[in-house]
């Protein structure tokens, strides 16, 4: 999962903001309850409002998560409409 958030986290620079918790420390354990993680590795997707819109445990699928990022207009490739 390293190689694909780090290759994500490059990507899209500052579009997107990248946090990664261990889960093994007091912060890491507090926020996986609070996100009802049940499993790890999770990777857990906030649109700009702080709602979830996507969530995957186990192996993280890039493409899938670019295109959650393409629907809320948050990826590059994202078509912007113009006023």
């Amino acid at each position: 999962m390293k190689p694909i958030v780090d290759g994500l986290e490059r990507d899209l620079g500052s579009r997107v903001v990248v946090v990664r918790l261990d889960g093994g420390s007091a912060l890491g354990r507090e926020w996986a309850w609070r996100a009802r993680v049940r499993a790890v590795p999770a990777f857990i997707l906030y649109g700009p409002g702080g709602e979830e819109v996507y969530r995957q445990v186990g192996w993280l699928d890039r493409g899938r998560v670019e295109e959650v990022l393409r629907q809320i207009g948050e990826h590059p490739s994202a078509e912007r409409s113009q006023p």
